[in-house]
């Protein structure tokens, strides 16, 4: 979430439960942001929604809401994951500055990555 969406997440909270104690200050909204900056906000307003719809009597704190982002899986990217290898593989300058055995891993890292999408 950005900064922004942060303040938006804390001005909703406040629009549904309108006795909340939740100053919307710039220290609040960064306080709520270090916590929530790693969550998509989609996903956070439809939690606080369903906090909503599920008759919760009190304002959800930041451990309510937090969703934490799928880490990023190359095999749900196929043809990005394809064209990245293309780069690595045609970028001399990088190669250049690597040890043999540096570029034995990289080489199976690559054949592993390749092996993961061919199955796919």
């Amino acid at each position: 979430m950005t900064f922004e969406e942060t303040a938006i997440l804390l001005h909703a909270i406040v629009t549904y439960y309108p006795n909340a104690r939740l100053e919307q200050t710039r220290q609040t909204v960064n306080a709520w942001h270090k916590v929530m900056d790693d969550c998509d906000a989609k996903q956070v307003e439809d939690k606080l929604l369903a906090y909503v719809k599920a008759g919760n009597r009190f304002p959800p704190t930041t451990a309510d809401l937090y969703i934490q982002k799928a880490p990023y899986r190359p095999e749900h990217d196929r043809e990005k994951t394809l064209a990245h290898l293309n780069t690595i593989r045609h970028d001399s300058g990088v190669a250049s500055r690597l040890t043999a055995q540096e570029k034995e891993e990289i080489k199976r890292v690559k054949r592993d990555i390749e092996r993961s999408l061919s199955e796919n």
